[in-house]
């Protein structure tokens, strides 16, 4: 079986999401993705970051497998997501755009499947 791992790191500033976007959407578009699960992916790589946005960086580390793409979020900033409402909407849109989301202290686990596999 065939695995890929990507990691980037990017500081925990807005303006450096496009960057994140940009390397998600050609990513998922190497790996046959169709142009809506790109464009979901595009959508909900950025929820993820604004979730975890803080002063530290940010971590995004890709794993790319036959099944499909895993997108692991992280940040220095530890955030309580089960307490913070501010943060339940950008939840919301994670679990509608993606197949799978895990939400942790330590992180925010996207993951979208090549076809039926779920």
């Amino acid at each position: 079986m065939n695995r890929d791992e990507i990691l980037l790191t990017i500081p925990g500033k807005p303006e450096y999401i496009s960057t994140i976007r940009l390397t998600t959407s050609s990513i998922a578009s190497k790996m046959g993705l169709d142009i809506d699960s790109i464009e979901d992916l595009r959508v909900a790589i950025s929820e993820a970051c604004n979730i975890v946005m803080g002063k530290q960086n940010i971590k995004i580390e890709y794993t790319i497998e036959e099944s499909g793409l895993s997108i692991k979020v992280s940040s220095e900033d530890r955030i309580d997501y089960k307490n913070d409402q501010s943060m339940e909407l950008g939840k919301q849109i994670l679990n509608t755009l993606v197949d799978e989301v895990e939400f942790t202290d330590d992180y925010i686990m996207i993951k979208k499947y090549i076809g039926d596999r779920q």
